[in-house]
């Protein structure tokens, strides 16, 4: 008897331990138990526990910083749609409440219509372009829009590369301009937006076959415009950099660099004493511009021939040259002096791959997996003109494009960035921009806007008339809504990034480029 209940224990204790064994290793373990494992492990199996450790804590933060943000299910074709309507709504529906000092303008202008006829335009960046304008008066916001009904889009007779100054917003002497990078800039009505005329400028200077940065500086302090543009030659071209006063339509040549072939260069930078070109190695033999139907198809990856930042005085006309390893950029964000060096910050790409594969309506809607090559890093180069060398530092690794600054600080020591940026919800998934961002360069500390399925445009700083710090005022961005097919003007508070206010539209809007905010005073 004694020993049949022995033996009854013994299997008793035997089930009653493995019922535990496999109820345990079937459910979570503390983070205790999870050490106590580790202890007992080989080496490998060590390090494969800490990065499935590392991994539950990353996906946890990524968890709890995106429980408002639903699955995959919005889509952001709507943005490549095309909108025609020109329409003017003296009062948009408001939310929020906007600053009493803000008052004036905000233009922004980019593509708008993707066909010709019945045929479809490609690229998205050969669509027809419109300008919108929001205008703040007495705590309302009025809303215009109007096609840029530019030579091409009159005369349109075929499926060709649409030089439709869809671009930006500029304003030059008294005249509203809506520009790109091939001429010529379109002249427009402030108040209508009715199309008036192609700009001309008042000078000897080549106005066609050229190709012009749509990203001019404004120098208040010596109160002239500065600008750039790629002279096209038969044997040898030229980048000519120039300056425009205030109140005048003169470009006068402060530096002509020659070059063989020239590069794709969207944007450029500016200090006190510099202006600084950075030229990639995508260059174009002009003669292939010739006959060429897509421009941008011309241009050539040569990385061996690596990056060349070009330092030209403002002042003496000297050009210094600096050589350094390949990569590729569309927008500077800002430069700035300290003795010997110049700080340069960019979004800096591995290679101009985000043009080609991204260039096309149908390659940009088609869902992709993550490619760092199409992601920007914000990069900050470390230029010492006593020594001629470069370092190169990554300021921030957060996905990023479409920068802009407190413009009062443009060529000068700065804090704040303001850019659009990407919520990576899966690392299968590369979404559209789909979040604000507010960067301090100084720590890469982030603060973030974002609401489920909106995909804001470039976010535009207007200062407060108090002036107090760098990030004294608001955000200005016309944001894509795909849940409910519209579009809205969103206003942050651009210190604590929070929403103020925002204006509603009854249509949406689709994916733009950049845009200008005007105070009301502002008359020159």
């Amino acid at each position: 008897m004694k020993k049949s209940y022995f033996i009854l224990t013994i299997i008793a204790l035997t089930l009653i331990a493995l019922s535990l064994k496999k109820k345990y290793s079937s459910s979570p373990v503390s983070m205790q138990n999870k050490q106590n494992e580790i202890n007992l492990t080989s080496s490998e199996e060590k390090k494969s526990l800490i990065k499935e450790n590392s991994e539950i804590n990353r996906t946890t933060e990524k968890k709890a910083e995106e429980k408002d943000i639903e699955s995959f299910t919005c889509d952001y074709s709507l943005g490549y749609s095309t909108f025609k309507e020109e329409i003017e709504i003296k009062s948009l529906p408001i939310q929020g409440q906007i600053p009493e000092w803000l008052e004036g303008t905000l233009y922004r202008n980019g593509p708008s219509i993707f066909e010709i006829g019945d045929e479809e335009i490609e690229s998205w960046f050969d669509g027809f372009g419109m300008i919108h304008k929001f205008k703040f008066q007495n705590g309302q916001i009025s809303y215009v829009s109007k096609i840029i009904k530019s030579d091409n889009y009159t005369n349109q007779k075929s499926k060709i590369p649409i030089k439709n100054a869809c671009t930006n917003i500029c304003k030059i002497c008294d005249c509203y301009l809506a520009c790109g990078e091939t001429p010529r800039s379109v002249k427009f009505n402030p108040e209508t937006l009715e199309t008036e005329c192609a700009f001309e400028f008042e000078d000897n200077l080549s106005q066609e076959k050229v190709y012009e940065s749509a990203h001019p500086h404004i120098d208040k302090e010596k109160k002239e415009i500065i600008n750039y543009m790629t002279n096209f030659g038969c044997l040898y071209s030229s980048y000519d950099i120039y300056k425009i006063p205030f109140g005048s339509k003169e470009r006068k040549i402060i530096a002509s660099i020659s070059t063989k072939e020239p590069s794709f260069m969207h944007s450029f930078a500016v200090t006190k004493n510099y202006i600084i070109l950075t030229e990639y190695p995508f260059t174009v033999n002009p003669l292939n511009l010739m006959f060429a139907k897509v421009f941008i198809e011309q241009f050539q990856w040569k990385p061996n021939k690596g990056t060349i930042f070009y330092l030209v005085n403002r002042e003496n006309s000297k050009v210094k040259k600096i050589n350094y390893d390949a990569f590729f950029a569309f927008h500077h964000i800002n430069a700035y002096e300290d003795n010997d060096v110049i700080y340069l910050d960019l979004v800096a790409f591995e290679n101009p791959s985000v043009i080609n594969k991204t260039r096309t309506v149908k390659d940009r809607l088609r869902k992709k997996e993550y490619d760092s090559s199409l992601t920007g890093k914000l990069s900050r180069y470390k230029i010492n003109q006593s020594e001629d060398k470069i370092e190169k530092l990554i300021l921030c690794d957060k996905i990023m494009e479409l920068p802009r600054i407190n413009e009062n600080y443009d060529g000068k020591s700065y804090k704040y960035i303001y850019a659009t940026g990407i919520n990576l919800k899966d690392e299968n998934y590369f979404d559209e921009f789909n979040q604000l961002i507010k960067v301090d360069t100084t720590n890469c500390q982030t603060k973030i806007w974002q609401e489920n399925c909106c995909y804001p445009g470039e976010p535009v700083f207007v200062n407060s008339p108090k002036n107090e710090s760098e990030d004294d005022g608001v955000i200005l961005s016309v944001v894509l809504d795909t849940k409910n097919k519209k579009s809205f003007l969103l206003i942050l508070d651009a210190k604590e990034f929070k929403e103020l206010a925002r204006a509603q539209l009854p249509h949406h809007i689709p994916f733009g480029y950049h845009g200008q905010f005007y105070p009301k005073e502002v008359n020159a």
